[in-house]
Order: structure tokens, then C-alpha cells, then sequence
């Protein structure tokens, strides 16, 4: 479990990175922050819990709050990848819907690149945000704010969403949710479940208000993001370790081995005891 990539004082971090060989699948992992790249050179695979994507030159991919998600690379790859909390882009839209829409689908059903003409476009962008993040002259976060905003829209512009859009939430709406978030990733690598009072008292909102603001800030409720994160930690430790199902579900927060089975394969599509192979073999 990582711990958080970003601050107030450090609202985005940016990794260019390169490979020269390839590489076999890095360990699956979440966080906190929200990712969004684009490939500028090579192919690289993003690994989800129920999907796979290939990504060449022009392509995008985008990882969630709270989403375990791993890679593999294939020869020379080069991209362009920022992490940024939901308040660095605040309240701006795409259109008529969030920006948050696009994180609110699952993996494969988000925007792809359609056109040569799009990837194009994604690929000046991509470089942009690669010479503002490298170079860090005076207001060089702003600029990769509005490069990643570019980025979003261009690839959103020919995507339908598949679930309702997200409402329109205010930069200080999902600021004040970091408080909730924290705790939650504090404790789920011990199994210790944070009740919705108290990631709603951790923001000081009422549990009604928290409970409308995280499904608008998020696109599901806080207890269906709990439960998404101990099911990561779960399926970390099935890969990870040889404890037997029971054990990894009391350690991921589970009543038992039955509580465990039964969220584990709506999420997954497979029973814990065969998801200790690759999480490359995605759900049909």
C-alpha cells in the first residue's frame, strides 16, 4: 500500500518514464491519488482486477482513487504520467459533465483514443506536460493543470459514458473528503474498516451531507469504496502471500472466509482461491 503521492504543498507529481527492456508485471498496487497518462513512445499494459489495456503511442490510460492497477512494458517505453488529488482540477468540466465521469467507469469502458487525428492531439499534449513537469519554471503546475484538462477533453470528446454522469462538485466539496480518504488507506492494510461516521465526522460534515458529497466527488458511495479497497488488499495478499482464504479475509477486513467469497467474486468474477495467479486474466 503506498502511501500518498501528494500534498497541498505538492498538488501533482509527475514520473516521465522510460524503459529500455522489457519489463514483466510491476507489483499491483493502489493509492490515494488519481492518475492519468499518455503513452509517447513504445507499448506498455495496464493491468486492472477485470481488465487489460494496450497502450501504443497516442493512447491514454487512467487509474482511480483507491484502484489497484499494475504494468508491464514492452522494449523502449517513454510517457507521460501525473498523479493529482480530485481538488487539483476542482469543479471543471468536460462539456456538461465532471471530469470525474471518466473515473467513475470501470477501466475498460473509459475513453480510448478513436482517431489518428485524436492520438495526434494526445501525443503534443503528452509532450507538453513532459517539458512543463521536467523544466518546473514558475507556475509550472498550473500549466500541466490546464495540459491535463487539454488531455481529458480531447479524449472524452467522442466517448458516451456508460453509467449517470457525475454532478457537477466544487473544488471545496472534494477537499474537504481528504480527511475520510486518509483514514480509510491508513487502515485498510490492517483490515480495519472505517465506519461511515467516522469518515464523516474525520471531514466534520453530517453523515448525509458526506454521504452526497462523496458519491458526487467519486461516482460511488463511500462504503462501496471501502469495500473496493479491501477487496484490493485482499486480492494483494492472495498474490502475495501463502496465508490461507480465511486468514486474508479477517486480515483484509472481513467477518470470514463465506464474506469474503461472496463480494470477492461479484468484484472479480473468480473465487479468492484461484485469483492467486496473475491479475492479468481479466473477467469476461
Amino acid at each position: 500500500m503506498a502511501a500518498s503521492w501528494t500534498s497541498v504543498r505538492q498538488p501533482v507529481v509527475y514520473w516521465g518514464i522510460t524503459r529500455g527492456t522489457a519489463q514483466k508485471l510491476s507489483e499491483a498496487h493502489v493509492h490515494p491519488d488519481i492518475e492519468a497518462a499518455v503513452i509517447l513512445e513504445g507499448r506498455q499494459f495496464i493491468h486492472y482486477p477485470d481488465a487489460v489495456l494496450e497502450c501504443n503511442p497516442g493512447d491514454v490510460w487512467f487509474a482511480a482513487s483507491g484502484e489497484i492497477h499494475g504494468y508491464t512494458t514492452e522494449g523502449m517505453l517513454s510517457n507521460a504520467c501525473v498523479a493529482f488529488s480530485p481538488d487539483f482540477l476542482g469543479d471543471a468540466m468536460l462539456g456538461d459533465r465532471s471530469w470525474l465521469s471518466i473515473y467513475a467507469e470501470p477501466p475498460a469502458s473509459r475513453p480510448r483514443a478513436v482517431s489518428q487525428e485524436q492520438k495526434s492531439l494526445l501525443l503534443a499534449i503528452g509532450r507538453q506536460i513532459h517539458r512543463e513537469a521536467t523544466a518546473q519554471q514558475p507556475e509550472w503546475e498550473n500549466a500541466v493543470r490546464i495540459h491535463l484538462l487539454e488531455m481529458l477533453l480531447t479524449v472524452a470528446r467522442e466517448w458516451t459514458p456508460n453509467k449517470r454522469v457525475v454532478a457537477h462538485t466544487t473544488a471545496p466539496e472534494l477537499s474537504v473528503l481528504n480527511p475520510a480518504l486518509q483514514l480509510v488507506y491508513a487502515r485498510a492494510p490492517n483490515g480495519d474498516k472505517v465506519s461511515l461516521g467516522e469518515a464523516a465526522a474525520a471531514c466534520a460534515m453530517s453523515r448525509f451531507a458526506f454521504c452526497r458529497a462523496f458519491r458526487e466527488a467519486t461516482g460511488s458511495s463511500f462504503v462501496e469504496f471501502s469495500l473496493r479497497l479491501r477487496l484490493s488488499v485482499a486480492l494483494h495478499l492472495l498474490r502475495t502471500t501463502n496465508l490461507p482464504v480465511g486468514q486474508v479475509a479477517i486480515r483484509a477486513g472481513f467477518w470470514d472466509r463465506s464474506h469474503l467469497h461472496r463480494h470477492f467474486v461479484a468484484r472479480y468474477g473468480t473465487p479468492p482461491q484461484t485469483a492467486r495467479s496473475d491479475i492479468s486474466h481479466p473477467r469476461r
